[in-house]
């Protein structure tokens, strides 16, 4: 102070919560580019940004294992390159541990190990197959190395399926056929358990095989009885079934650490938060940026992007870095991730304006390379602009973006909206292909990134739909047209 007097507060979190877990799955098996810079910037600008002080790093098959060299890909990191990723976390105070997924989601361990597959389920081990124990303490050991000895451990155990009755003759698993569920997840989740605990780490276990009418019905979640509630902590990652009122009520421990399918439905932290051991989030994609670059399963990515949103908002745009939070959500509000899976019951969350004004999609007109554009007129002031697109290819023109951009972000627009605003200014949007629009093709030979995306326009094709949100609200627009931009290209727009 300009008097020399000192002036100081203190800030506090509300709630305050002494864990902030955040539990990362790093499969790197599609990811195309060097990941350690980025990933420290995804540290500095969403982990420190979000308060998290815990980091559980689930890194599944893109780590080399010292002692099973046949599990990791070709795009895996080396372990210094892993050390180095703990060691900035570690720089910045956030405490990290290694998490695994076992017995279910275990593709990891299966693709190198076939044999270790439970028949019948996919991507779960077989807990009584002599093979799968002596494998996963060889892979446990690596990491618990590899952590330097980390205090805790997060051992998975959500979605074990075990399905090996349905299968007959010589593909039937011989070890784990006729056994019940409930008691190979108890088998499963014990082995885990004390063998983490000669290790000197704590386990920590996803909680929906240990909840009756979730994924634990059929008698799977009785496997809760024979559990010591000191032995482990149980995460929470969804309110479907999952009362965390009677797990702490049966003395358990329980962090949540919410992936979002259900996340809006969290509104009883305040009241919690004395007697949870903490609060957090699970993210399944390795950035969140990255989520729309290959298909991402079967869940659209939209279910994860409200987690992160302000935290995770700079490291898409550097320029927000220091920005406000009202600008941060207006900036953020056309990043591509939000817009191929907002599904249509959400369209209320912010004003949109669909081309034609009718929403219908009876009428499609289309634009080719090279010809008109096409112009849609002017529009009021506006906080969004919302087309509905196709693209139609032809083999050369496909051919040329799938060969020189395997990753959409870095393909050229194959369409270009122009706004004109009335004071004479112009302002162009890019559509690119697979990103903001996609082929005017049968559903079914859609990547399952837009299956929330689609508006059925009859004969099974689709329409998608991408929202622009308006740098000038305010400002009356004079013309607003749309142009294709790629030869053999022919753009269809819905109104």
């Amino acid at each position: 102070a300009g008097d020399g007097a000192v002036r100081a507060f203190v800030a506090t979190d509300q709630p305050d919560l002494d864990e902030r877990p955040l539990l990362h799955q790093m499969n790197l098996r599609l990811q195309k580019e060097p990941i350690t810079d980025v990933w420290q910037t995804f540290l500095r600008r969403v982990v420190l940004r979000g308060r998290y002080n815990q980091l559980y790093l689930n890194l599944l098959d893109s780590v080399a294992f010292p002692s099973m060299p046949g599990i990791a890909h070709k795009s895996a990191l080396s372990q210094a390159e892993v050390r180095e990723l703990i060691a900035t976390a570690r720089a910045y105070g956030v405490e990290v541990f290694p998490a695994v997924s076992a017995p279910g989601n275990a593709s990891w361990m299966i693709r190198a190990h076939k044999g270790l597959a439970s028949s019948g389920g996919g991507e779960q081990l077989c807990p009584r197959n002599p093979e799968v124990p002596e494998r996963l303490e060889r892979a446990y050991t690596d990491l618990l190395h590899l952590f330097d000895h980390p205090r805790r451990v997060h051992i998975g155990h959500d979605e074990a399926r075990w399905r090996p009755d349905r299968v007959a003759g010589d593909e039937r698993d011989p070890f784990c056929a006729g056994v019940p569920p409930r008691v190979l997840f108890e088998e499963s989740l014990q082995w885990h358990i004390d063998f983490f605990h000669r290790q000197d780490a704590e386990p920590v276990a996803w909680v929906d095989m240990l909840v009756n009418a979730w994924n634990g019905g059929n008698d799977v979640w009785r496997a809760r009885r024979a559990l010591d509630p000191e032995s482990v902590i149980l995460a929470s990652w969804a309110q479907v079934g999952d009362n965390a009122q009677v797990l702490l009520d049966e003395g358990f421990r329980v962090q949540r650490i919410h992936t979002g399918y259900h996340d809006w439905r969290r509104t009883d932290l305040v009241a919690l938060k004395d007697r949870i051991s903490g609060e957090g989030l699970g993210l399944f994609y390795p950035f969140p940026w990255a989520a729309f670059g290959h298909p991402a399963g079967q869940r659209p990515v939209w279910y994860h992007w409200s987690r992160v949103l302000l935290a995770g908002a700079t490291a898409w745009r550097t320029d927000l870095a220091e920005a406000s939070i009202a600008a941060t959500l207006h900036h953020a509000a056309d990043l591509p991730a939000y817009q191929p899976n907002r599904r249509h019951h959400d369209r209320g969350l912010r004003p949109v304006v669909a081309m034609g004004g009718t929403g219908s999609f009876e009428g499609r007109a289309t634009v080719r390379a090279g010809g008109a554009p096409l112009t849609f007129g002017s529009l009021p002031p506006t906080p969004a602009v919302t087309l509905h697109t196709a693209v139609m290819l032809d083999r050369a023109a496909e051919q040329r973006l799938h060969s020189q951009y395997t990753d959409p972000r870095f393909g050229p627009p194959v369409l270009m909206m122009r706004v004109t605003y009335a004071d004479g200014e112009i302002v162009e949007a890019g559509l690119r292909y697979g990103l903001e629009t996609y082929r005017y093709g049968p559903s079914r030979t859609v990547a399952s990134l837009w299956n929330a995306a689609g508006v059925d326009v009859g004969d099974g094709r689709r329409m998608w739909e991408w929202t622009w949100t308006n740098p000038r609200p305010d400002a009356p627009i004079e013309d607003l047209s749309v142009l294709t931009q790629i030869e053999g290209a022919v753009g269809l727009i819905g109104f």
